[in-house]
């Protein structure tokens, strides 16, 4: 299975839902982000890594990046970063320019946005964690 990844945002409102508390359906409709606001986030974190001048970036700068705390475990940043790397060299040259990144996100967003509106609701992103196995769902770390 294809891995996807993705960002903040989504993962933020991708918090299980148990049975006892499941959310009215006008929330899990109507609560949702535009695929231009992750795509716009998902710059900025490309531009984290890369700095000012915007990539490529070797997969040293990716890996060696310290995330900012709580986006997991220090331990577990370097393997993560290694991992997710990996994922987002479609070219496999140890580089990831720009033109990765975007690919990667927009693969992920047309993924998760099962009815090509241009937003990803909580009811569509539920679904698209249920399609996905437990190690994809672990390379969601922004």
């Amino acid at each position: 299975m294809r891995k996807y990844i993705v960002f903040g945002a989504i993962l933020a409102l991708a918090s299980p839902v148990h049975a006892q508390n499941t959310l009215p359906a006008n929330i899990a409709d109507d609560l949702y982000i535009t695929l231009a606001e992750i795509r716009a986030n998902s710059l900025d974190i490309f531009l984290f890594f890369s700095g000012p001048d915007g990539g490529p970036i070797s997969k040293q700068e990716f890996v060696t990046t310290n995330l900012p705390d709580g986006v997991v475990e220090k331990q577990l940043e370097r393997p993560l970063l290694e991992r997710l790397f990996g994922l987002l060299d479609a070219n496999s040259n140890g580089e990831l320019s720009l033109l990765e990144w975007k690919s990667g996100i927009d693969r992920d967003l047309k993924f998760a946005d099962q009815n090509n509106d241009g937003r990803i609701t909580l009811k569509e992103l539920s679904t698209a964690r249920e399609n996905m196995n437990f190690g994809d769902a672990i390379e969601m770390i922004f």
